[in-house]
Order: C-alpha cells, then sequence, then structure tokens
C-alpha cells in the first residue's frame, strides 16, 4: 500500500521487554513508530483504509471509517449497540472502548466457538470464519501476538493453543477456551498489571485444571526493592461462584 512507519500514529516507545529493552540500549538503538506495542493494530488499520478505499489520513480519528467500522465490529461481538459504547483516546493514539466485563467475556466466549468453526449468529457465517483464520493465525505463530516474554504469547504456546489470550490497558485481560466455549473477562480495580498474569492463570487453573501447564514465572511476580532483592511476592488465590 506504499505505507511507512510515518504513516503509524502511535508514537515511539521502549519495548516492554526488558531484556529487550537493555539490548537496544546497548547497541544506542532508538525505538521507533515501528517499536510501539500497538504497531501492527495501526498497520492493520491502515490496511483495512487502503482495502476499502478510505483515505489513510487520520485514520485514528474517531469518525473515521476505519474507526467507525472497529467500534460496529466490537459492539457486533459483545452484543451492544455501537451508540451505546463510550470511548477515549488510547495510550497509542486510537479510541478506546468502554465495555462492561460481561460484554468483553461474551466477546471472548463467541471468538473462542468461532474457532472452533463454529457460525456465530450474532455475527454472522463470513465475521466467523475470519475470526477462525485469525485464531489458527495466532495458534500458528503465537510470538507475533505479543512478542518476548510476554503472558499472551507463552500461554498460547504452552497451551499449544488450546487458550488465546490477550492483554488490555489498565489492567484488563481476555481469554477464550475455544474447547469449552468458553470467554474470560478480567480488571485490576485500580489499573495495576503486575496482578494480572497470577489472577489469570488461577482462573484457568479453576475453569479448566491442568489446561496451562509451567509457566511459573507469570504465576508469580516476584517484588524487589531498589537493591533488586526480594521482598515479596504476588500469587493469585480465586474461589468461582456459580450463580444458580
Amino acid at each position: 500500500s506504499g505505507s511507512t512507519p510515518d504513516d503509524l500514529v502511535c508514537g515511539p516507545h521502549s519495548s516492554l521487554s526488558d531484556r529487550v529493552a537493555a539490548a537496544m540500549t546497548a547497541r544506542a538503538e532508538k525505538p521507533t513508530r515501528a517499536h510501539n506495542n500497538c504497531s501492527g493494530k495501526h498497520a492493520a488499520m491502515l490496511a483495512l483504509a487502503e482495502h476499502s478505499g478510505w483515505s489513510r489520513a487520520g485514520y485514528a480519528e474517531p469518525g473515521h471509517p476505519v474507526q467507525q467500522a472497529c467500534l460496529a465490529e466490537m459492539a457486533r461481538w459483545a452484543d451492544l449497540g455501537s451508540r451505546s459504547v463510550p470511548t477515549a483516546p488510547d495510550g497509542c493514539g486510537v479510541p478506546s472502548f468502554a465495555l462492561p466485563l460481561h460484554r468483553m467475556a461474551l466477546a471472548f466466549a463467541r471468538l473462542a466457538a468461532a474457532a472452533t468453526g463454529e457460525t456465530v449468529a450474532a455475527v454472522g457465517p463470513q465475521a466467523s470464519a475470519a475470526a477462525r483464520r485469525l485464531v489458527d493465525a495466532v495458534r500458528a505463530e503465537p510470538f507475533l501476538l505479543a512478542g518476548t516474554d510476554r503472558l499472551d504469547t507463552d500461554l498460547i504456546a504452552a497451551s499449544g493453543g488450546r487458550v488465546v489470550a490477550k492483554v488490555g490497558a489498565e489492567g484488563v485481560y481476555c481469554a477464550a477456551i475455544p474447547e469449552l466455549g468458553l470467554g474470560i473477562a478480567l480488571k485490576v480495580e485500580d489499573g495495576a498489571t503486575r496482578a494480572l498474569g497470577p489472577a489469570l492463570l488461577a482462573a484457568l487453573d479453576c475453569l479448566a485444571p491442568g489446561l496451562v501447564p509451567d509457566l511459573e514465572q507469570h504465576r508469580e511476580v516476584r517484588i524487589a526493592d531498589t537493591r533488586g532483592k526480594q521482598v515479596g511476592r504476588v500469587v493469585a488465590r480465586v474461589e468461582m461462584h456459580t450463580d444458580a
């Protein structure tokens, strides 16, 4: 399409992996817009604009057809009306959507169903088939979803693709378990992220014992002081309660 990193609205920032960030610093390599953890999403938005015959200019603005299409598709999977979804600017420059947790979980449950080849009536056969292709791609190349030292990537790889998960901003994590038709949505109330990994893995252990082996580096978060000495750890304790 002729797009370059300069067309990306997202700004540069250091890698979310401390190891990768340290290696770049050692090489005196400065992050670019392409290093932004949302650059892949932005590249897809530019591709959508090109494919649909829309202008790439302003693709991140709420009123642009790209963002309107993203909002409409998300609302379909979450069973909401587009006009009922509040939006706000995300840190990467595009609109983000405010959804109740149960709507996030519903969307991922529908993704789980689509991943098994089921046609999700609420979104139709074309979107269901597209969702299955996307899940298949993520299962085939989990590294491309999140990268080095990230739970998203490590969880998909460790479970053999039986769990597909994606972290979100401000303490949000969602996951799909296709074989069980389950969708999971978590939110840390204060937006902190360090409890997310332990919480998600503990929830998965309750819902599907033995589904996710190992990953001890994500099950407990080490807390260190300024000298690097461990002074505590974050461990999740999850109890499941089923509504009657």
